[in-house]
């Protein structure tokens, strides 16, 4: 039972500290001191400590030497970099799920986006970023292909978060765009153009964050 609730309390600090950042009260570069946080929450500095180790695994936050912490700095060149692997990943992804994908999953992907699209006009980062990863969790349930699944569970949730503590403003409008272009295909039942689509939006997201830098 008291593991069990060092575990509860571990998850409630790393779900503070994800909103947090992702909301832009933590913004990137603030220093994350597990004393001061134990100190705020009014936690013994174990959970704590733990739940800034998840972050710093999901990308969120960073070590630096002499055992330092901050709010993860995501440059130009990283930006690129995680647009790039992202893509790689749901385009193959998209390919093999696109033919297989029902009109109910279509629709869910559909609901999935203009949720996002609702919550980033209501400035919810968290909320819009679960919304596109319950959109692409319907593809990867789609693709049915065991190796995938983990590469997206290892890829897409920490890109997705990290590419949120970056400040390139029309990445999410392209995103939200991208997709609802996409989601037309995949209705009218042209796989290839959807799966087209999809590699085309990466392409812009990252030629555009090259532009920027």
């Amino acid at each position: 039972m008291r593991e069990e609730a060092s575990r509860t309390r571990r998850d409630a600090v790393g779900q503070y500290l994800r909103d947090e950042i992702l909301a832009g009260a933590l913004p990137p570069g603030t220093p994350i001191k597990d004393a001061e946080l134990a100190r705020d929450l009014n936690l013994s500095i174990t959970p704590v400590r733990e739940a800034i180790t998840q972050l710093i695994s999901e990308g969120l936050i960073e070590a630096l030497p002499n055992k330092r912490r901050r709010v993860t700095v995501v440059s130009d060149r990283n930006a690129v970099e995680l647009v790039e692997v992202l893509g790689i990943v749901v385009a193959a992804v998209m390919e093999r799920a696109a033919t297989r994908l029902d009109a109910g999953q279509v629709e869910v992907m559909s609901e999935a986006v203009q949720r996002q699209r609702r919550l980033l006009a209501a400035g919810d980062i968290p909320g819009s970023r679960k919304a596109a990863l319950d959109l692409l969790d319907v593809l990867v349930s789609a693709a049915d292909h065991a190796e995938l699944r983990s590469l997206s569970e290892l890829v897409v949730y920490r890109a997705l978060a990290r590419l949120h503590l970056h400040p390139y403003p029309d990445l999410f409008e392209t995103w939200t765009e991208g997709w609802e272009e996409t989601i037309r295909y995949l209705g009218a039942g042209d796989a290839d153009a959807a799966v087209q689509r999809v590699n085309k939006m990466f392409w812009i997201i990252a030629a555009r964050l090259r532009d920027e830098s």
